[in-house]
């Protein structure tokens, strides 16, 4: 069930699967910690709090490999989700009263009280909003102005408006609760602790960060993710990617086939007849060994070194 609901792109069947599992005990480790951020993406911090306690309390007990980390992980959960709570219990608590009262025709009407804060008194710290007195706003505009502007554009479609609108949203978003590159992803599926692991080196580290996991668990995965994802909301207008002589090509492969990224790199055909400006690039994938190359040092750094 909970994989049909990953297919479907449908987290709501996933978590009904998840907590199936939970409340018979048959849930694995890495699964409570898939459930937990299922429930946080979708806002139902209540409802995975006692999940977190519980999972904390009998951290002892459970039998995983990466036991520091998904302690790690339950911990900033706890607390992300304690706040989500703290903030709607504020703004629950600030929302105003309702007081009914009736009409001349002896019906009952609800009336919004607000508070006022710049009253001394107790007894006058509310008032009707009825009694407030409208802000008047005008509006012009230069005809002059606006005609100038108006014959120099390009027309636009609703929809070339919407995405413009969009883009502006994301590059300036600065939580990175939710990646938005791994839609674009291919021929790949990342695993939960790759994308919290790219999450932590995006908000904790603002991308400066030395991966140094086991063999096998997906470092090149997390360091792509985090570019790819800069890249998207235009955070990175400029990366150079160097890797020993033997991995050039294997980074090339992982760059194309699954993040959609074609790098010039220094195994590209013709690179010997145009080193010079391969170094100019905005976009760069290179062997060590020829970027620190006394021909290439100081091109390589544009600076004057690497």
């Amino acid at each position: 069930m909970g994989h049909i609901g990953n297919l479907l792109k449908r987290p709501d069947i996933e978590i009904d699967a998840l907590l199936g599992l939970y409340s018979h005990g048959l849930i694995e480790p890495d699964q409570i910690l898939y459930l937990c951020q299922l429930l946080q993406k979708s806002g139902k911090y209540r409802q995975v709090m006692p999940i977190l306690q519980d999972t904390l309390k009998n951290i002892s007990k459970i039998k995983a490999s990466n036991k520091e980390f998904m302690k790690e992980y339950l911990i900033d959960c706890q607390r992300y989700c304690r706040a989500q709570l703290e903030i709607e219990k504020e703004r629950t608590a600030a929302k105003p009263p309702v007081r009914n009262s009736r009409d001349k025709n002896g019906k009952k009407e609800s009336k919004k009280v607000i508070s006022n804060p710049y009253r001394a008194n107790a007894a006058d710290s509310h008032v009707e909003e009825s009694l407030l007195p409208e802000i008047p706003v005008n509006i012009q505009t230069d005809p002059a102005v606006f005609k100038k502007s108006l014959s120099n554009s390009r027309p636009f479609s609703r929809e070339s408006y919407r995405l413009a609108i969009e883009g502006y949203r994301i590059r300036f978003k600065e939580a990175f609760e939710d990646l938005i590159c791994l839609n674009g992803l291919k021929n790949i599926t990342s695993f939960w602790f790759q994308e919290e692991t790219a999450r932590k080196i995006l908000k904790t580290f603002h991308g400066r960060a030395l991966l140094a996991d086991e063999v096998g668990l997906g470092k090149t995965i997390e360091a792509l993710i985090v570019l790819k994802e800069y890249m998207q909301r235009g955070m990175v207008k400029s990366a150079l990617i160097l890797t020993p002589t033997p991995l050039v090509s294997q980074w090339k492969e992982e760059l194309g086939t699954k993040f959609g990224l074609n790098f010039p790199s220094t195994d590209d055909r013709g690179y010997n007849s145009r080193s010079s400006s391969f170094w100019k690039q905005d976009f760069i994938l290179a062997s060590i060994n020829l970027a620190k190359s006394k021909k290439n040092i100081k091109t390589s750094g544009r600076d004057g070194g690497i």
